[in-house]
Formats: structure tokens, C-alpha cells, sequence
């Protein structure tokens, strides 16, 4: 069984979620709200009372007032924790908790910006994040983000929202975009806003679906090109290509182009897929 220190996953998303109810928080962890609240929530507002601001009236709720106490995670552990734990007590209850043990080692590039939170907590609490954003082609601009989702690609975090850039007291708006978290610049100016914020509503992108392929690389080496019909379970179609067909959001095609799908190979590098018609 996965241990999970739940006072310090409570203390994590009454900052991060913000205005949490026992509720809420018993259905993040997959508890009881009688067992959370006698063995988590009451301990924890006994001995860290002056740090909680509790909101009364139809949206019941507390929130952290100051930066938690535990030492950050990086946003993949705030990703995947819970959603393992679940899974695992899915896979207890069905007799299967006694598995082989088996050692995986993620190789993945660390999330270590301060600010990637302000992102985390501002995307969970349906706020706009004010601030200052570093933009590789723009140098660095004042902007209004209002993040809708997060999105891990196996490279990194990005936040998909709204965007309003800040200039001369005018704002200009430049639509859904997405943003790395860890560009935004820690300059002690970041502040959240609640009314200020616009929602996924009107994201047209992410609301249409588009289908896309990719096709085995033809010029690949022969045992390359095997080795990959192979480790994705590929048929040859009528043409004799091996196509991956996918439908996803039409604002995460980028990321199935240039992050998942454009892996190189052989001594000479070359893409293992290119990009074909859908039919």
C-alpha cells in the first residue's frame, strides 16, 4: 500500500485549490469525510488555526493564507501522486496488492521554477495570474494569464488559457495561448485575481477535436523501421505504410507534432514519423 502523508497533501490544496471544503478534499484522496475530518482536517486547523481563513455561506470552504510549510514538489509528483495512490487502492481492493516489485526510473526535466506554482494554484482556483512573463521572442511583458488547464507533454508543463498583455495602460488581447509556467519571472509582483478571470468557454481550439496521422519515416534503415512497426504494433496498410491515426484537440496538435511523435534515430539522425493526410 502507497503511504501518503494526507496533512501535507490537505495543507498543499488549501493553498493551491483554495477555499476547499472537507468534501472536496475527501474526494480528491478517495476517503471518508468522517475518517479526513477526525484524522486530518481537525488536527491540522487545531494546530495550524491562525494560517486558515475560512470562507462562510453557500461555498463553504478554507484556505491557506500563507506559502505551506512543506517543501514544494515538483509539478510532476503534484500531477501524479494522487492519481497512482487511487489507482492503487483500485487494484488492492481487487486482490492485486501483492505485485512483483519492479524499479522505474522517470527521466524527466525538472519543474524547479517558484513560479510554476502561482500557475498550479491559479489554474485550480479559476483566477488571472498578474505578472511578468518571459517570452523568447518578446523579451519580457507584463501580462493578465488566465490558465484553463494544465498540460504535461513528456518535455515539460504548459498552461493552456487566456492571455492579455499589459502595455502603456492598454491591454491587447492575444487570445488562448499556451505559456511554460517557469517563465513567468519571480519579481515579488505576482498576484492572483478572481474577477478579472476568463474561462475555457470561448477557447475555440480547445473545444474542436482534429484528426491527425503519422506515418513510419519510409527512409528509415530497414531494421529501424521494423524495430518501431514492432514496438507500436503496427500494420502495413494497403499502400504498405504504417500510419498512426489520433484524434485529439485541435490547440494540442503541436504537441503531438513536435513533442510526441518527433522522436530521431540512427547515427545520422532522422525522424522516426512524419506527418501524413488523414484520411
Amino acid at each position: 500500500m502507497i503511504m501518503l502523508d494526507l496533512s501535507k497533501i490537505y495543507e498543499a490544496l488549501l493553498y493551491w485549490r483554495a477555499n476547499l471544503s472537507a468534501k472536496e478534499f475527501a474526494e480528491a484522496v478517495g476517503r471518508t469525510r468522517q475518517h479526513l475530518q477526525k484524522e486530518v482536517i481537525t488536527p491540522f486547523i487545531q494546530k495550524r488555526g491562525m494560517d486558515i481563513e475560512e470562507t462562510r455561506g453557500k461555498k463553504h470552504g478554507r484556505s491557506l493564507i500563507i506559502e505551506p510549510k512543506i517543501s514544494q514538489p515538483d509539478l510532476w509528483d503534484f500531477f501524479s501522486l494522487l492519481d497512482v495512490e487511487r489507482k492503487w487502492r483500485r487494484h488492492e481492493r481487487k486482490g492485486l496488492s501483492s505485485l512483483a516489485e519492479i524499479d522505474i526510473i522517470d527521466i524527466i526535466p525538472p519543474e524547479s521554477s517558484e513560479t510554476s506554482f502561482w500557475v498550479c494554484r491559479a489554474t485550480a482556483q479559476k483566477c488571472t495570474l498578474f505578472g511578468n512573463y518571459l517570452f523568447k521572442n518578446h523579451g519580457v511583458l507584463n501580462v493578465q494569464f488566465s490558465p484553463h488547464t494544465l498540460v504535461r507533454t513528456p518535455r515539460r508543463i504548459h498552461a493552456r488559457g487566456h492571455l492579455l498583455v499589459r502595455s502603456s495602460e492598454k491591454k491587447i488581447d492575444w487570445g488562448y495561448l499556451d505559456l511554460v509556467p517557469s517563465r513567468f519571472l519571480d519579481d515579488s509582483n505576482l498576484r492572483l485575481g478572481k474577477s478579472e478571470y476568463i474561462g475555457v468557454e470561448d477557447d475555440k481550439e480547445w473545444h474542436q477535436y482534429e484528426k491527425i496521422a503519422f506515418r513510419i519515416n519510409p527512409d528509415l534503415p530497414k531494421n529501424a523501421y521494423l524495430a518501431l512497426q514492432n514496438e507500436y504494433d503496427i500494420k502495413p496498410n494497403s499502400d504498405g505504410y504504417c500510419i498512426i491515426y489520433i484524434e485529439v484537440r485541435k490547440a494540442l496538435v503541436y504537441y503531438y507534432e513536435h513533442h510526441v511523435y518527433s522522436r530521431m534515430i540512427g547515427k545520422n539522425p532522422m525522424r522516426a514519423w512524419v506527418r501524413c493526410q488523414a484520411d
